[in-house]
């Protein structure tokens, strides 16, 4: 998710940088901020797990290996 957003940010960046020149009007000046907010809100969510919700996906995989590592035995009857 994180290299999604990032590709998509660097996109919005290289479609500002190209298409909409710095020294544009109002209309084209409002567009590259539009692109910059929009990549960058592209980018919350893979930051936000990043930062703050890995702690339960980190427990959550340490319950997936230690159910990995059950011995298991099915009995026929």
């Amino acid at each position: 998710m994180l290299a999604y957003g990032l590709v998509f940010m660097l996109v919005c960046t290289l479609v500002r940088t190209y298409l909409a020149p710095e020294e544009s009007h109002s209309l084209m000046s409002s567009f590259r901020e539009g692109l910059l907010v929009i990549g960058w809100v592209a980018l919350w969510k893979p930051v936000e797990e990043l930062l703050f919700n890995w702690w339960p996906l980190d427990r959550e995989r340490k319950d997936w290996r230690r159910l990995a590592a059950v011995d298991m035995r099915i009995d026929v009857y």
